[in-house]
């Protein structure tokens, strides 16, 4: 049988998941221009849904990370297919992780795309206040 996986639909659920149990966020990239001595420094801001969930004490699913975990340091999902649909395909850490609300500004410290079939389902972000 060759029944091929749908990473589709599996991105689609992660997406209503995230929705049902998450709120409105807001990816913030940073965009770098001018020269490097006197750079300008404007941001492009994507809405998405995400889901923020508390870490254990000693978290250590992103290799390379060298801090400990703080007390303010969260985990967020983030979905993807809205993003996507945007044009952003990929989050690095020193975005911002923003709930639509204002209230909390969370600095990106690690992004991990869970990508399995090569199509992005969703983000796992290391975020900090």
């Amino acid at each position: 049988m060759s029944d091929s996986f749908d990473y589709q639909h599996m991105q689609e659920v992660a997406d209503r998941l995230i929705a049902k149990f998450g709120q409105d966020v807001i990816v913030r990239k940073n965009i770098h221009s001018g020269p490097t001595y006197d750079p300008i420094i404007t941001h492009q801001d994507y809405k998405t849904k995400g889901a923020v969930v508390n870490l254990p004490r000693w978290y250590s699913a992103f290799a390379g990370t060298t801090s400990d975990v703080l007390t303010f340091d969260r985990i967020a999902y983030v979905s993807m297919g809205p993003l996507i649909k945007q044009g952003l395909t990929e989050l690095f850490a020193n975005d911002n992780y923003i709930f639509a609300n204002g209230l909390k500004d969370f600095q990106v410290i690690n992004a991990k795309p869970i990508y399995p079939g090569g199509l992005t389902v969703v983000y796992v972000l290391e975020i900090k206040l």
